[in-house]
């Protein structure tokens, strides 16, 4: 055996531990990376009548309106919420939802209790919702039926 294949023999395993490691942090950093989700609507949509729930995988997202406020409650501690509300010239009016006792429900007074009143009121909403640097979004209409 020459002095070459020695060193290989010897170096080896060095190297192939070298890049388990390498190839670990890697996957890790992957992992890592904020991702964005799309929440889809489980059914009809009423908001007004506390009867819209969007899902993707574990995380549920209810929507309902209480009075003037907007209610949202999450599966998971969310850490921030924007509702958008889209009329029909397509203008765009963010509504920043504020935490209401726990990260699990979040509110903000909007004009949806107005655009929703009457029956076969329909509206186009969008909604981003953080949790742990994801995203999870979704673009769906609410329609009123009594």
């Amino acid at each position: 055996m020459n002095k070459h294949t020695k060193i290989a023999i010897f170096v080896a395993p060095f190297l192939l531990l070298g890049g388990y490691i390498a190839s670990d942090y890697y996957l890790e950093s992957l992992a890592k990376t904020d991702k964005v989700f799309k929440l889809e609507p489980e059914g009809h949509c009423d908001v007004f009548n506390k009867k819209c729930v969007l899902t993707t995988g574990e995380m549920k997202v209810s929507i309902e309106q209480n009075q003037q406020n907007t209610v949202i409650n999450t599966t998971y501690p969310i850490d921030e919420a924007i509702l958008f509300v889209v009329n029909s010239e397509q203008d765009v009016t963010p509504y920043p939802m504020t935490m209401k006792q726990t990260p699990y429900y979040w509110q903000s007074e909007t004009q949806l209790a107005e655009k929703l009143a009457n029956k076969s009121d329909n509206v186009k909403l969008r909604i981003i919702v953080k949790y742990q640097g994801d995203q999870y979004i979704a673009q769906f209409y609410s329609q009123t039926i009594r």
